[in-house]
């Protein structure tokens, strides 16, 4: 935050009295200068006791306008000033503070596209006083462009204010609004550098000037739940009170609408792709197609983009492949809103072609594509491809670290995701935090499933990690009522598709643990379908229990500009992370965690701002957790993608 004060002083003199005198402070960390203006109409010496005595300070350093000016950089508000004209002196004393206020701040010079810049000016100037004026300059790694202030009040970016950097300051009282609501909107959405530099000028004498470096990422971020279900599902479950029956007359018909109301930018149906065919309160004639029902629902959307996908619930407990080999559950999501049925792949296991659930209605044929392994689900994609085309593919595997509904076992070579298809992993869902390898570490003990199952060290996120896979962060609900992105409501029920008795019925329903979590997105403006799955293929995500964080996070090496889910090379860089008061929407930061490689933590602060210097080595992997407390004192986290070091 930049503070400019500006001191009236008045004398009793036999000379010209000493007119104003002022503060111009720049924000610490800034480079620039602090220190005392004064004026006087006079041509004299002076002298200042900054309570110690009086020293000389000499003559006026410029003249401007008849007035004579000294600039005193490091000195105080605090200090006694005078005149000195042989053995004539006068005495001096501090009047009522007059302010020139930068503030807001460039969050510790992270600029967002399309976000505040964060600065407003305005203040007051004493009559009398020498005409200054501020000027604002930028310099990119290119270019040094002045900005025009008054441009700023009705321009969309800052760059759009090329021109004359000067703005005089006159007496009396002015504010520059515009700053508040500029922004940097960059031509290209490669991440830049700026330095904006802001003067204080009296003619072409600076008389003050603080720069800030600042940082423009190019990208807004799009909020997304890519993992929810709705009676589409066999577990599905829209209306607990009701025998887990549709909401509405169909299946998932309020699905999209949901989404809309929790104000998210996408969704994605992912419902299980065992079974074929859905029959809605034992009605033959109103039999649903489930994979056709998701693309009706999808080519209904409005107001947000809706993606195509389902859930391989593969699990070894029902698996019929050979003993030994274990299961998982992964989610497919396709670019193209309609696909043939070559894409939607079920996994292999005993089940009898018929399941009914709570009420009359009950699923029935099962899917005849299938694959039994992670290696087959994805060559069964690439048969599909051949087949018909529905654009990209990606997979991603969900609740790895727990045993129930099913694990994942990262140091097995049959598990490793394949880097075509699976650039990202689920960190968090309903069932919980799938995060830490040892839940005892700092930080780490929230969010575990509760219900049933035991915490899977080898399958979490940073097990992941640490087998070398480069994998950035989703997250989301996993939820069964056709609410995706309902964070506020708790967690969602399930049909549970256990036949417990073995009388083809699915007797209990049961709750999930927690209310899942979102993905954001980040993207270079207006977003369209391909931009999510440009974001996932890059890795340039980030997962939310709830708040919705700009994503002002960066990692820096010798001037380059690498965003969360890229590659840096091996030797030093600085991670940065830039929050302002604005963004916690109410709620407090409790710490913001770098997790280095071995999956301690470094860095811990509890200031918004986080800029730390980081020695790497080939191998390494780096990724940011916020933990905030949100307005209703619930605890909440963000988990930024990694950074990984090359070689």
């Amino acid at each position: 935050m930049i503070f400019l004060l500006l001191n009236a002083c008045t004398s009793a003199t036999q000379s010209a009295p000493i007119t104003p005198a002022g503060v111009l402070a720049p924000p610490a960390g800034l480079a620039g200068s602090e220190g005392v203006l004064l004026w006087a109409s006079t041509e004299a010496t002076l002298e200042v006791d900054a309570g110690d005595g009086w020293q000389l300070v000499g003559a006026a350093d410029t003249a401007l306008d008849g007035q004579w000016l000294w600039w005193m950089p490091g000195a105080s508000a605090a200090s006694q000033w005078r005149l000195s004209d042989g053995e004539q002196h006068s005495a001096a004393s501090t009047a009522e503070a007059l302010t020139l206020v930068l503030s807001g701040g460039p969050s510790h010079g992270m600029l967002l596209n399309h976000e505040p810049a964060g600065l407003s000016v305005s203040g007051s100037l004493v009559s009398g006083a020498p005409e200054v004026e501020l000027a604002i300059e930028v310099q990119t790694d290119t270019e040094v462009f002045s900005v025009e202030p008054a441009c700023l009040s009705n321009a969309e970016s800052l760059l759009d204010c090329a021109g004359d950097a000067g703005m005089p300051l006159a007496a009396a009282d002015w504010s520059l609004a515009g700053l508040e609501s500029i922004g940097v909107v960059l031509p290209d959405p490669t991440p830049l550098l700026l330095t904006v530099q802001l003067r204080l000028r009296a003619d072409a004498t600076v008389l003050s000037a603080a720069s800030a470096e600042l940082i423009a990422l190019g990208r807004d971020v799009a909020w997304g739940d890519l993992h929810a279900h709705s009676n589409l599902s066999n577990d599905g479950c829209e209306d607990p009170e009701n025998f887990c029956e549709p909401r509405g007359e169909v299946a998932a018909e309020d699905m999209v609408a949901n989404a809309v109301a929790a104000g998210l930018d996408s969704v994605a149906f992912t419902e299980h792709a065992e079974w074929t065919t859905y029959v809605p309160g034992g009605d033959e004639d109103a039999a649903v197609d489930i994979w056709q029902a998701s693309q009706d629902r999808i080519s209904e959307a409005e107001g947000i983009i809706a993606l195509l996908g389902y859930e391989w619930t593969y699990d070894d407990r029902r698996s019929s492949a050979a003993e030994g080999v274990d299961g998982g559950h992964k989610t497919v999501i396709l670019e193209s809103p309609t696909a043939c049925d070559a894409w939607r792949i079920g996994a292999t296991r005993d089940t009898d072609p018929l399941l009914r659930t709570f009420g009359e209605g009950y699923y029935t044929g099962l899917n005849s594509r299938t694959a039994d392994s992670f290696a087959a689900l994805w060559a069964a994609l690439d048969a599909a491809a051949a087949e018909c085309d529905a654009g990209r593919a990606i997979t991603f595997t969900h609740h790895p670290a727990y045993t129930i509904p099913e694990e994942t076992d990262w140091t097995r070579e049959e598990y490793a995701p394949d880097p075509f298809y699976e650039t990202v992993i689920e960190i968090h869902s309903e069932h919980g935090s799938s995060e830490c390898v040892d839940i005892e570490a700092e930080g780490c003990d929230w969010n575990l499933r509760i219900s049933g199952g035991n915490h899977f060290s080898r399958g979490a996120v940073q097990s992941a990690l640490s087998e070398g896979y480069r994998l950035g962060f989703v997250a989301g609900t996993d939820s069964h009522d056709a609410r995706p992105g309902s964070l506020d409501d708790g967690p969602s029920c399930l049909a549970s598709w256990k036949d417990e008795d073995g009388d083809g019925y699915a007797e209990v329903h049961k709750c999930l643990d927690h209310p899942g979590a979102l993905t954001g997105l980040l993207h270079p403006g207006t977003l369209e379908r391909a931009d999510i799955f440009d974001a996932i293929a890059a890795r340039q995500t980030l997962a939310t229990s709830g708040p919705r964080l700009p994503p002002r996070a960066i990692a820096s090496i010798d001037g380059a500009l690498v965003l969360p889910g890229g590659e840096i090379p091996a030797g030093s860089a600085r991670i940065r992370l830039g929050l302002t008061e604005a963004d916690l929407d109410g709620g407090s930061l409790i710490d913001v965690a770098l997790v280095l490689p071995d999956n301690t933590t470094a860095a811990w602060t509890d200031a918004l701002i986080l800029d730390e210097e980081i020695t790497t080595t080939g191998g390494d992997v780096f990724y940011l957790r916020v933990r905030l407390e949100d307005a209703d004192g619930a605890e909440q986290r963000v988990w930024i993608s990694p950074w990984f070091v090359d070689g």
